[in-house]
C-alpha cells in the first residue's frame, strides 16, 4: 500500500514538472506576442484598412460646399466660348471698350452634389479594402508565427548553454578530485612534479571553459530578453535533455500562415481586376446649387467702385448629370491585362512557396530522424569513454600510463558529454524546424506533455 501511494507522488510530481514547463514556455510566448511592435503595427493598418472601407459609404452621401469670393479687378469682357485653362473668366456683358479702371466683385454661393448609384463601383472599392485588409492580417500572423519560432529557437539555445556550464563545472569537479590523488602520490614520490603542473594548467583550462560556457550562456539570455522586452531569469529545464521527440507525419502546407499569406495577396489581384473593369459603367450626379453674384458695373456700364462688395443678383439651379467613359476602352483594358500579370505572378509565387514548404518539411524530418540516431548512440560512446578513463586511472596508479593519456580520456568523456547535451538539443531543435514549415508552433508545443 505504501509502495503504491508513493509511485502515486512520484507520478503527480512528474506530471506538475511537465506542466509547469508547459505553462513557462506558454508564458514567455505569450509576453513575446504582446511585446511584439511589429503586431501592433499590423492591427493599425488593419484599423485604417477599415476606415478606408467606411469612406466608401460616406462617399455616397450629398455634399455640401459654401463659398465666397472678392476680388478688384478690370471689367473687360467679350461674349463667347473659351477652355479656362490658365484664364480666370469675367461674367457679365461684353464691354464697349478696354477699361483699365478696376471695380469690386463678389460671389457667394451653395453647391450640393449627390452621387447615390454607384453602378458597383462602391461595392469592388469595398472588396479591394476588405482584401487588403486580409492581407495585413495574413501578413501579421506570418510575422507572429516566425517571432515565436525564434522565441522558442533562442529559449533552446540558451537551455544548451546552461547545460554545457554544468557539464564543464562537473569536469572541473573530477579534475580537482583527481589533483588530490596525484598531489598525494607527487607528495609520497611516487609520480613527478610535472604531473602536478600539468593537471593544474589542466584544470584552469576547464574553468576558463566554463566561464566561456557562462558568458554565452548570458548572452543568450540577453538575446531572449530581447524578444519579450525584459529582463527576466529562465528557469532550466531537464526535460529537453531527458526526453526525446516523437517523429510525426508530415503535415499539409496548406494553412500555413506563409500560404494564407500568398492567397490572400492573389485575393487582391483578382479584386482589383473587377473594380478596374468595372471603370467603363457611367456615373450618375445630382446637383443643386443657389448663388448670388455682386459688381461694380451696373447693365448701362456705369460704375462704382464699392458697390462690388456687395451681393446684388441672386440664382438657383437644380440638375443631374450622366456621363460615360467613350475612349477609355483601351486604357481600362490594359490597365486589366498589367493586373492580371501581377495576379498570375501571385499564383506562381504561391505554387513556389508550397514546393520550398514541402521540401523543407522532408528535409526537418529527416534532420529530426538523424538526430535520433545520433541520441541513441551517445551512450555507447559514454559508457566506452567512462571505461577508458577508470582504466588508465587505475594503470596510471600503477605506473603503466602516463598522466598525458589520462588528459586525453577526460577530454574524451567531457566531449562525450557535451555531445549527448548538443545531440538531444539537435533533436528538439529539429522538432522546433518541423513546427516552422507546419506552420504550427503546436507541433512542438504538444511534445512538452
Amino acid at each position: 500500500m505504501e509502495k503504491r501511494i508513493l509511485l502515486f507522488f512520484v507520478f503527480a510530481l512528474l506530471i506538475q514538472s511537465v506542466e509547469a514547463q508547459k505553462t513557462d514556455i506558454q508564458a514567455l510566448l505569450g509576453a513575446a506576442t504582446k511585446f511584439f511592435p511589429l503586431l501592433n503595427a499590423k492591427q493599425m493598418e488593419i484599423q485604417a484598412l477599415k476606415k478606408r472601407s467606411d469612406l466608401v459609404d460616406i462617399a455616397k452621401r450629398p455634399s455640401l460646399d459654401a463659398s465666397y469670393q472678392a476680388d478688384l479687378a478690370t471689367y473687360n469682357n467679350l461674349t463667347g466660348m473659351f477652355l479656362s485653362n490658365g484664364i480666370t473668366p469675367i461674367s457679365g456683358p461684353p464691354s464697349v471698350k478696354n477699361f483699365f479702371e478696376p471695380v469690386f466683385g463678389s460671389a457667394a454661393a451653395l453647391l450640393a452634389t449627390w452621387q447615390p448609384f454607384a453602378f458597383g463601383q462602391d461595392v469592388r472599392q469595398k472588396k479591394v479594402i476588405d482584401s487588403e485588409a486580409n492581407v495585413k492580417k495574413a501578413e501579421s500572423d506570418n510575422e507572429l508565427f516566425y517571432y515565436q519560432i525564434r522565441v522558442l529557437n533562442a529559449y533552446l539555445d540558451w537551455q544548451l548553454a546552461g547545460e554545457l556550464v554544468d557539464v564543464f563545472q562537473k569536469n572541473v569537479e573530477r579534475a580537482e578530485e583527481l589533483s588530490k590523488q596525484v598531489n598525494a602520490l607527487t607528495i609520497n614520490g611516487l609520480k613527478p612534479a610535472s604531473d602536478s603542473a600539468m593537471l593544474i594548467g589542466e584544470i584552469s583550462r576547464l574553468k576558463i571553459e566554463v566561464l566561456n560556457a557562462q558568458k554565452l550562456q548570458e548572452a543568450y539570455r540577453i538575446s531572449l530578453n530581447n524578444f519579450i522586452g525584459t529582463n527576466d531569469n529562465f528557469k532550466k529545464e531537464r526535460l529537453f535533455f531527458e526526453k526525446l521527440p516523437v517523429l510525426d507525419a508530415l503535415q499539409t502546407v496548406d494553412n500555413h500562415p506563409l500560404i494564407r499569406l500568398s492567397t490572400s495577396q492573389i485575393g487582391v489581384g483578382e479584386a482589383q481586376i473587377e473594380l478596374i473593369k468595372n471603370q467603363l459603367v457611367p456615373k450618375l450626379q445630382f446637383w443643386g446649387t443657389t448663388y448670388a453674384r455682386g459688381s461694380g458695373v451696373k447693365a448701362n456700364g456705369e460704375t462704382n467702385f464699392i458697390n462690388g462688395l456687395g451681393l446684388q443678383r441672386f440664382n438657383y439651379g437644380f440638375g443631374a448629370q450622366i456621363s460615360y467613359p467613350l475612349l477609355r476602352g483601351a486604357e481600362i483594358k490594359t490597365q486589366t491585362q498589367a493586373q492580371e500579370i501581377l495576379t498570375e505572378s501571385y499564383r506562381e509565387r504561391l505554387k513556389n512557396n508550397k514546393i520550398q514548404l514541402t521540401e523543407n518539411q522532408r528535409i526537418a524530418a529527416n534532420t529530426l530522424e538523424s538526430a535520433l540516431k545520433v541520441v541513441r548512440e551517445m551512450p555507447n560512446q559514454k559508457q566506452a569513454n567512462d571505461y577508458v578513463l577508470q582504466a588508465l586511472t587505475g594503470r596510471y596508479k600503477n605506473g603503466l600510463v602516463a598522466f598525458s593519456e589520462i588528459i586525453q580520456a577526460q577530454y574524451g568523456v567531457i566531449k562525450t558529454e557535451s555531445d549527448t547535451k548538443k545531440a538531444y538539443w539537435e533533436a528538439w531543435k529539429a522538432l522546433l524546424f518541423q513546427s516552422a514549415t507546419g506552420g504550427d508552433v503546436n507541433i512542438f508545443l504538444n511534445q512538452l506533455n
